[in-house]
C-alpha cells in the first residue's frame, strides 16, 4: 500500500443538476472547454479542473448519450460527488451514475443537493429522506449531504473545505507496473502530441520507454506535467499530461493504453465474473451482443455462459466474452456491461482470465473451474492448472497476469497447492499428478501395443503430447529418479518393462547378431538373411525390431543392416584416419572400411547425416 500524492474527486449525476458550476464555484475554472458545451449548456466531454495542488475534480457528462463519456472519466477516481438537484430530486442519470460508481468497486464519497436556494425547507427535507433511503447499504450511506448553491454561493466555501481536510488517504496500487489509460488525445504546438489520463498503477519518469496499445508501438517520454507543472516523474495515483518523443502514422486517442514495454497486451476473449443490476429489468441471454466498457475503452462483445441460457436481474455468474476488436485487458480488471440497443447499463464485472481455447469444451471447463474461486490466491492456482501439459513459467505468469514477480510470489508462497519446480516452472500439485498420469498411462499403452520395443525417443513423446522441449527434459528426469520410468540408450520404459522372449527367440537374436557382426560393411540383403537364418519374413522382422530397439543393430537406407559394434569401430577409425590427414576420398573410405562402393556410399552418407562428417565437392572432412 502506498499514499498518493493526488487525490481524484469525480462529479457524477444528471444532466443540469450543476456538476459544471460546482467545479466553477469551486476552482473558479469553467470545464466546459468546448464551443459547443458552451452553446448547449451541457457537459459532452470529460472535464478537468485543480482544487489544490494534490486534488483534481473531474466533471463528467451527465446526458444520456454521453454515458461513455463518462465511464472514462469515473474509471480512475478515489472519491465521488453524487450531485443531485434539490428541485428536481434523483433521475434516470442519477440512478445509472450510481450504479456505475458502485459496479467500478468506489468506496469513497459523499453527496452534493444543489440548487437548494430554489426549493424550501419543506421539499428540501423530503429529498434528503428521497436520498438517504436511495444511498442505504451503499457507500454513500451516512456519508454527509453538503447542501449548496452555486448562484449564491451558499455551502461552497464549506464543501471546498471538506474536501480538502478529507484528502489524505491510503490505497493499494494493484500492480506497481506503470500503467495509463488516454482520456483526452491533442496536439500541442512545438511539442507534437500529448495525452492526458490518471496512473492506476506504478510510475514513470521522463526518458523512460513505454508502450502504446493497441498499436503496440514503442516510444520514450519526452515530457510530464501534472497541475499544470512541468515534473520529472509520474506516480501512482497522479493526474498527468504525457509528451512522447516521436509516434510517426499512429493516431493516439481515448481508449489507448500506456504502459511498461514488458506488460499488458490486447485480447480477443476474457473470462469474466459479472453481476446484473438488481434494479435493471434487463436480463441477458446467451450469445447476446452487448457493449463492454474497460478503462477508457468501449468495445462491442458476444457473451457466452457455461450452463445457462439466461442471466436474470440482480444475478451474479461467469462467463466468456468474445471481442468484435482487440481490447487491453488485465487480470483483475473490471469493466461495465451496456445493452447494444437501447444503451442502458445493465452491470458489471471483473476479468478473471484472459484469451481462451479453441473448443467451447475446453471454454465450458474453464468457466466452470473459476467461477468456484472465492479469493485471488484460489484463482491464480485454477489459472496456472488449467495450462495442464504446458505449465507457466514464473516470467510468463508474471506477464499472464500482469503482475510484478515480487506481487506474484506473494499470491503463490500463500497457497500450498502451487509448486515451483527448477525455479521456473510453475504447477499445482493437481497438474502435476495429471501430467504424471497422462505420460505413464501413455507409457502402459505404448509397451502393451509394442511388446518388442524396447522404448521411445523424446522426439516421439513429444510429437504426441506438444509440450515444451525443457520442461519434457525436466519431467522425463523427474519420472525417472521416482523410479516412474527409465531411459537406456536414449529410449525411455516403464522401470518395470522387460521385452519378452521366447528361449528360440533368445536364441535367433544371437545368431542374426553373430551374423551381421561377421559380415562387417558387406551386408547381407533381408531376402538373404532369411535363407540364412532359415526363418519367415515377420520372423525375421520381429527379432530385426527387437535388436534395433536395443542398439545392437544399424539399419541405413532402410536394407542396409550392420552391427552397432562394427559402427563405432569405423567411426573410431575414421577419426585416427583424419588425425593425419585433411580430407577423405571415396577410395580411401572404400579402404578403411574394407567394402565396396556398393556399401560405401550409403555408410558416408549416413556419417554426414549423424555430423560425423561433411562434405566438400568429392572429399570428406571431419566435422570438428
Amino acid at each position: 500500500m502506498s499514499k498518493v500524492n493526488q487525490y481524484i474527486i469525480g462529479l457524477a449525476g444528471h444532466i443540469d443538476h450543476g456538476k459544471t458550476s460546482i467545479v466553477h464555484s469551486l476552482t473558479g475554472k469553467n470545464t466546459d472547454n468546448l464551443k459547443e458545451e458552451i452553446d448547449r449548456g451541457m457537459t459532452i466531454n470529460i472535464g478537468f479542473s485543480f482544487l489544490t495542488e494534490n486534488i483534481t475534480l473531474i466533471d463528467v457528462p451527465g446526458h444520456e448519450k454521453f454515458i461513455k463519456n463518462m465511464l472514462a472519466g469515473v474509471n480512475s477516481i478515489d472519491y465521488a460527488l453524487l450531485v443531485i438537484a434539490a428541485d428536481d430530486g434523483i433521475m434516470p442519470q442519477t440512478v445509472e451514475h450510481f450504479e456505475i460508481l458502485k459496479l467500478l468497486n468506489i468506496t469513497k464519497g459523499s453527496i452534493i443537493l444543489n440548487k437548494v436556494d430554489l426549493v424550501d425547507k419543506d421539499w428540501l427535507l423530503l429529498v434528503e429522506n428521497e436520498i438517504k433511503d436511495f444511498v442505504k447499504e451503499t457507500f454513500l450511506e451516512n456519508t454527509p449531504i453538503h447542501k449548496v448553491s452555486t448562484k449564491t454561493n451558499s455551502g461552497v466555501e464549506e464543501l471546498k473545505n471538506y474536501l480538502i481536510e478529507s484528502q489524505n488517504f491510503i490505497k493499494e496500487s494493484k500492480r506497481e507496473i506503470f500503467r495509463l489509460f488516454v482520456d483526452r488525445s491533442f496536439i500541442s504546438k512545438g511539442f507534437g502530441t500529448v495525452v492526458t489520463g490518471t496512473v492506476i498503477s506504478g510510475n514513470i519518469s521522463v526518458g523512460d520507454k513505454i508502450k502504446i496499445l493497441p498499436y503496440n508501438k514503442l516510444t520514450n517520454i519526452r515530457g510530464l506535467q501534472t497541475h499544470d507543472k512541468n515534473v520529472n516523474k509520474l506516480n501512482f495515483g497522479d493526474r498527468g499530461a504525457i509528451n512522447f518523443q516521436s509516434i510517426d502514422k499512429i493516431a493516439i486517442s481515448r481508449g489507448n493504453h500506456i504502459s511498461d514495454p514488458d506488460h499488458f497486451s490486447c485480447y480477443e476473449a476474457a473470462y469474466v465474473s459479472m453481476k446484473l443490476l438488481s434494479k435493471s429489468d434487463k436480463s441477458i441471454k446467451n450469445n447476446e451482443r452487448i457493449r463492454i466498457y474497460s478503462g477508457t475503452q468501449e468495445v462491442m462483445a458476444r457473451i457466452f455462459f457455461a450452463n445457462k441460457k439466461e442471466v436474470e436481474p440482480g444475478e451474479k455468474t461467469c462467463a466468456l466474452l468474445k471481442f468484435e476488436k482487440p481490447i487491453v485487458l488485465a487480470w483483475n480488471d473490471v469493466f461495465i456491461i451496456r445493452t447494444y440497443s437501447p444503451l442502458i447499463t445493465v452491470g458489471g464485472g471483473k476479468i478473471l482470465d484472459l484469451d481462451c481455447y479453441s473448443k467451447w469444451k475446453d471454454n465450458k471447463e474453464h468457466i466452470i473451474n473459476i467461477s468456484t474461486c472465492n479469493n485471488k490466491q484460489h484463482l491464480i492456482e485454477k489459472i496456472i492448472n488449467s495450462k495442464k501439459l504446458n505449465p507457466h513459467t514464473i516470467t510468463s505468469l508474471e506477464n499472464h497476469l500482469s503482475l510484478t514477480k515480487e506481487r506474484l510470489m506473494n499470491y503463490i508462497n500463500k497457497n500450498t497447492s502451487i509448486k515451483i519446480f527448477e525455479n521456473n516452472w510453475v504447477l499445482t500439485k493437481e497438474q502435476l499428478i495429471y501430467i504424471e498420469n497422462k505420460l505413464v498411462d501413455y507409457f502402459d499403452n505404448f509397451h502393451l501395443s509394442n511388446p518388442h520395443r524396447a522404448g521411445l525417443l523424446k522426439e516421439e513423446i513429444l510429437n504426441v503430447f506438444y509440450m515444451g522441449s525443457k520442461f519434457l527434459d525436466y519431467f522425463l528426469k523427474l519420472l525417472c529418479d521416482t523410479k516412474k520410468i527409465k531411459l537406456k540408450n536414449n529410449l525411455y520404459n516403464k522401470n518395470d518393462f522387460e521385452i519378452s522372449l521366447s528361449k528360440s527367440e533368445i536364441e535367433l537374436c544371437e545368431k542374426l547378431i553373430i551374423l551381421i557382426d561377421k559380415q562387417k560393411f558387406n551386408s547381407s540383403s533381408q531376402k538373404e538373411l532369411l535363407c540364412d537364418l532359415e526363418i519367415t519374413e515377420s520372423v525375421l522382422k520381429k527379432i530385426l525390431t527387437i535388436e534395433i530397439n536395443n542398439n545392437n543393430l544399424v539399419i541405413i537406407n532402410g536394407t542396409l543392416i550392420f552391427s552397432k559394434k562394427n559402427i563405432e569401430n569405423l567411426i573410431n577409425d575414421i577419426k585416427k584416419y583424419f588425425t593425419i590427414n585433411d580430407t577423405m576420398d571415396i577410395g580411401a573410405f572404400k579402404k578403411i572400411a574394407r567394402t565396396t562402393r556398393k556399401y560405401a556410399v550409403p555408410l558416408l552418407e549416413y556419417f554426414d547425416k549423424c555430423g560425423l562428417t561433411y562434405r566438400q565437392g568429392n572429399l570428406r572432412k571431419l566435422n570438428e
